[in-house]
């Protein structure tokens, strides 16, 4: 991949298998993810998955969009 690009790309779902792959990948500056996201990969436990993520890719930015009820 060319290093000189100034763009960067982040990655938006919710499945963490596929946010593992593009973060061994190496091609992504961050990732990004929304409760509907969220809701349609599976999740129920909204806190325990951005737990997982955040001990799982602890070294690019995240965006976890919230929610009230």
């Amino acid at each position: 991949m060319d290093n000189d690009l100034k763009v960067k790309i982040y990655a938006d779902g919710a499945v963490l298998d596929d946010m593992l792959s593009a973060y061994r990948a190496g091609f992504v500056s961050g990732f990004t993810t929304n409760p509907s996201l969220m809701k349609k990969a599976g999740v129920q436990d909204y806190v325990a998955f951005a737990k997982e993520v955040v001990e799982k890719i602890p070294d690019l930015p995240l965006s976890f969009e919230v929610f009230a009820d």
